[in-house]
């Protein structure tokens, strides 16, 4: 079933046809100083840092580092100068793009829906801009223990640390025997492998180990010599 695109704007914007540009960090900044009169321009990065804070204690979102408060600030406040009125999905998208973060209308569409904004009203607070674009560009990744054992042993295998290349079934085998390992390889390359290659890639190195990820053998594996 097709979803029709929550975005819509008018083909030109006040700046001539182009979105607000932005630049981020300090060239932002010294931008917008020059634009300010005399005496003032020294002044624009305190009052950016004092409107992040007042939004922060405003909404709440005390979980979303200061920095990247600052940052939603810049972008936010493209079409909502006081960042206290509401933008729509277009302005966000424009706002995203200025701000040097392209998205797709279908990621945009994921950005909405998992905030709740698809059914009813799109109309996007701060508040809410702030936690999309947490969770979209700056929340880290955190990986568990078990998942880095998984990766150091394919690296020591012989794959890349980036998830790239494969590992051979023959160093395969001499893992699970070496560190006493109840798997069949055999069977497991038989289902997988379809094109007869005695190679295994990241993500079926992962399969093979998904029950695994807790033995302590593989713990022990995952750090130790390369076979």
């Amino acid at each position: 079933m097709s979803v029709s695109s929550p975005v819509g704007g008018p083909a030109d914007v006040a700046s001539g046809g182009k979105p607000p540009s932005l630049d981020t960090g300090e060239s932002f900044i010294r931008q917008k100083s020059t634009m300010l009169p005399a005496g003032e321009a020294p002044s624009f990065a305190n009052s950016l840092q004092k409107r992040s804070q007042t939004l922060q204690d405003k909404f709440k979102i005390y979980h979303i580092p200061e920095e990247v408060i600052e940052w939603c600030v810049k972008a936010f406040s493209l079409y909502s100068p006081e960042c206290l009125h509401d933008i729509d999905p277009w302005e966000m998208k424009q706002a995203l793009a200025s701000s040097g973060k392209e998205v797709t209308d279908a990621d945009l569409y994921d950005m909405l829906r998992d905030q709740g904004k698809v059914e009813g009203s799109t109309a996007i607070n701060f508040k809410e801009f702030a936690s999309m674009c947490w969770k979209q560009y700056f929340e880290p990744i955190v990986i568990d223990d078990e998942v880095r054992d998984v990766q150091a042993a394919f690296e020591i295998l012989g794959g890349g640390n980036d998830g790239s290349g494969q590992v051979s079934v023959d160093k395969l085998k001499t893992f699970t025997e070496s560190t006493e390992l109840t798997i069949d390889i055999d069977k497991f390359v038989a289902e997988v492998d379809d094109d007869k290659s005695g190679l295994v890639d990241y993500e079926e190195f992962c399969q093979l180990f998904k029950d695994r990820v807790g033995d302590t053998n593989l713990h022990t594996a995952g750090g130790g010599a390369r076979p």
